[in-house]
């Protein structure tokens, strides 16, 4: 889905929250209870400044008290409650409003009340649901209805989101529909800045999808002005959001950067979902400069605030980008995970038979003046093509990684048989931990005693002392190896230095400088170094049948979970590979 979804949520919703319902309470205030003034009184500045919760708060009260009682106090104060769930991204709550107010459309003669409801629909279609055409037919018919009124804050509400819609899709078709909605905000008898607002939005979107990139960030300045003098928060973040997104396309990264960190400040009077929008777009401008690592944050920050609101808007794309970030950074087992989660995404929306239905919805939108039958062909036409383009690169991306993890197996393989073959060798001829036979360490002490006590006249009596003490460990370390090599003491799974110590009848701190002088490693890795030694010999065995618990049992380690550590940390491989590749070994040898 396109990266620009977002977009087109927030401006359904502040279209109507800004603009619909003031001309409500003024075009038509005789219709309306005292009740309802108070509320609008309340309402509408809550709604200016993202205040949602305190909407909900006031509107149940008179909800409440009207229900049964005035169909279209009832029915609009049900659209604020449904509104304000929806910018909350509470799905369940805002279908349950739109429910309740939908038996009252065909005999409430209320066009704003009309506006409102299909703008609402229009952007829950897309939000929850990602049907675009469910989506354009409200928007067209929200459109139809604020012709046909009169009504010109909705005109231009609808204008917008249908840009947004083009937008959605990259198409500069939607040129037009940004024109009419400049061209209507020269006819209004007075300024009114938040049509001005939502119509300067619509052109700075379609400027910047025509890469016409200094016009559109002009414009975006100048409708910001216009949303600060007015404290519009809502569109504040959306025009932050859109100010990042141009800078980034003229490649203008610190200050694209710091339009995206605005926009997010903003983010908590906007729905979450802009949130979502925010951080992804922020995490390409990231991912474009090459700093993975805060694109990933910020990716992951997205994808958990769209999950976390069930929101649907940019999951793919999310998910996508994950996908192809990790494969492109050799993580391959979290590409794979990305890619099989953006799958499951995209074949739970069936976006693909919604795109096929885009161009028989277009057909149905006759009563528009605006004949673009052919220009929605096109959209739809470019949707398909990019789908399969998508496809094909997926498809094509997972063969790459497969046959990736194909070749890395099969040279794991290699180099573990390689590795047994040499380890079968040295276990049938010798032991892996080097041999410290007596005469050597004779030699050594003998060289030390000629070394350090040859002319005692040249040597106080502490060096001959040292040689006397090394003399000792030496005789030890001796002491020690004849028990491990003949007796096999390593086999006792308790043999510790403390019960080497007393075979040897000396202390454990003798009996550990001893082992570390003169083998080079400390006692238990000398110890476990036996201990694999004739682990291998078992495993190279091929009349050897043990389950690793009772080799483990059988070579004196505590646990068979310690036994396979210590060996793959010895040889480079696990019991079961080393075994496997053995007989293989041992096989290849029988029959050649």
């Amino acid at each position: 889905m396109s990266e620009h979804l977002l977009k087109s949520i927030t401006a359904l919703f502040v279209a109507l929250a800004l603009g619909l319902s003031p001309c409500c309470s003024r075009d038509d205030s005789s219709r309306y209870p005292d009740e309802l003034k108070k509320l609008q009184k309340v309402v509408l500045p809550a709604l200016h400044e993202g205040r949602y919760n305190e909407v909900i708060a006031h509107s149940r009260l008179l909800h409440d008290k009207v229900v049964g009682h005035n169909d279209t106090v009832q029915a609009l104060v049900a659209l604020y409650l449904a509104e304000s769930y929806a910018l909350l991204e509470n799905a369940d709550s805002a279908r349950h409003y739109m429910a309740e107010v939908a038996p009252f459309l065909n005999h409430v003669d209320d066009p704003v009340m009309k506006i409102l409801y299909y703008n609402i629909k229009g952007s829950m279609a897309l939000k929850y649901d990602l049907d675009y055409p469910g989506s354009l037919v409200s928007y067209n018919e929200g459109y139809r209805i604020a012709k046909e009124s009169g009504n010109i804050r909705g005109q231009i509400a609808m204008l917008t989101s249908i840009v947004y819609i083009y937008y959605v899709l990259d198409d500069p078709h939607g040129t037009s529909y940004a024109e009419e909605a400049k061209k209507i905000i020269a006819t209004m008898p007075e300024r009114d800045t938040i049509a001005e607002a939502q119509a300067g939005m619509a052109l700075a979107l379609t400027l910047a999808t025509n890469r016409h990139l200094d016009d559109a960030l002009n414009e975006i300045n100048r409708t910001d002005t216009l949303i600060r003098r007015r404290y519009l928060n809502q569109l504040a973040t959306l025009a932050m959001a859109v100010k990042g997104d141009i800078l980034t396309l003229m490649q203008d990264y610190p200050e694209a950067e710091k339009a995206y960190r605005e926009a997010l400040r903003f983010s908590p009077y906007s729905e979450p979902s802009f949130a979502v929008m925010s951080l992804y777009r922020y995490g390409n401008e990231r991912r474009l400069r090459g700093d993975f690592h805060g694109a990933d944050s910020l990716y992951r920050k997205a994808l958990d605030t769209s999950v976390r609101y069930r929101n649907l808007e940019f999951r793919g794309d999310i998910l996508l980008a994950l996908a192809k970030m990790h494969l492109a950074n050799g993580d391959r087992s979290q590409s794979l995970a990305y890619f099989a989660r953006y799958h499951n995404h995209i074949d739970s929306m069936q976006s693909t038979r919604k795109v096929q239905n885009f161009n028989n919805v277009v057909l149905q939108n006759s009563k528009l003046e605006k004949q673009t039958e052919v220009q929605k062909y096109k959209i739809a036409s470019m949707r398909t093509q990019r789908i399969a383009i998508v496809s094909i690169t997926l498809l094509a991306a997972l063969v790459a990684v497969i046959a990736v993890m194909v070749y890395y197996y099969l040279r794991r393989r290699k180099i573990i048989m390689a590795q047994a073959h040499r380890l079968m060798i040295q276990a049938s001829s010798q032991r892996l931990l080097p041999s410290f036979p007596s005469t050597i360490v004779e030699t050594h002490y003998e060289n030390v005693s000629d070394n350090v006590c040859q002319d005692i006249s040249d040597n106080n009596d502490n060096s001959c002392k040292e040689t006397n003490s090394d003399k000792v460990l030496a005789d030890i370390f001796a002491t020690i190896d004849g028990l491990m090599r003949t007796n096999r003491v390593y086999l006792d799974k308790n043999l510790s230095l403390e019960s080497m110590a007393e075979l040897v009848g000396s202390n454990r701190t003798y009996v550990s400088k001893a082992v570390n002088k003169f083998s080079g490693i400390s006692f238990s890795r000398y110890v476990n170094t036996y201990r694999i030694d004739e682990a291998i010999k078992i495993l190279s065995n091929p009349d050897a049948d043990l389950l690793i618990k009772e080799l483990a049992d059988k070579t004196g380690f505590s646990s068979d979970s310690a036994f396979s550590k210590i060996f793959r940390k010895e040889t480079g491989m696990t019991p079961k590979e080393f075994r496997q590749s053995a007989l293989h070994i041992t096989k290849k040898n029988y029959n050649s």
